[in-house]
């Protein structure tokens, strides 16, 4: 009987080890729930709920809806200017994105703050090499062409990490911007899965 448990010990213990290491957002876990986000953003729901304040009320309507299993997203923005953009699916954080953290604008004028090679290196740098790097070609109406890249990370619990990099015509000419989104395991599957073709009845 001894040896019996201990056997189930050590399986449950390779089981465990065997789990892949949950792709993070800083601090944030993808697949986490609400409840965790907000205790990882130091938020108390109840406190905000109870506040007379008409944002706090705004920001506790939506939140309890995420809670409650809308879809929906929210935007924070941190002590370093980290602007992310959180989508919640059934309670969860389904996907993180950024972008505008990385750019600025002064004067009516666009400036990056980062680009595409560097930002490569960042990710590189936490999540390990991309599994996919490609050049995407954009044209606009005259005929003007870029080519802008796109990386993309696999991770082994199953999230994905895509980093592209777009042509927006302003002004002044065309700006390079770059986005980031994070998509959890969950995500992903419900993306990858077909979709009912609405011209059929």
């Amino acid at each position: 009987m001894r040896m019996r448990l201990i056997s189930l010990f050590m399986a449950l213990a390779y089981v465990l080890s065997a789990q892949p290491t949950p792709t993070k957002v800083y601090s944030h876990r993808l697949g986490e729930t609400l409840q965790e986000w907000l205790a990882e953003n130091q938020m108390d729901l109840a406190a905000i709920c109870a506040s007379k304040k008409r944002d706090d009320k705004t920001v506790c309507k939506t939140l309890s809806l995420y809670r409650d299993g809308k879809t929906g997203t929210f935007e924070t923005i941190d002590d370093k200017k980290h602007r992310y953009e959180w989508l919640f699916i059934d309670g969860n954080v389904a996907e993180a994105t950024t972008g505008a953290a990385l750019d600025f604008y002064a004067g009516g004028s666009h400036f990056a703050a980062s680009n595409m090679d560097e930002q490569i290196g960042f990710l590189s740098q936490v999540y390990g090499p991309p599994a996919k790097v490609q050049t995407v070609p954009y044209q606009n109406a005259l005929g003007a062409k870029w080519n802008c890249v796109e990386a993309t990370w696999n991770m082994p619990d199953g999230a994905v990490i895509i980093a592209t990099e777009s042509i927006t015509m302003m002004d002044a000419g065309p700006d390079r911007s770059i986005k980031v989104r994070f998509i959890s395991k969950e995500r992903v599957i419900q993306l990858q899965q077909s979709k009912p073709n609405p011209y059929i009845h």
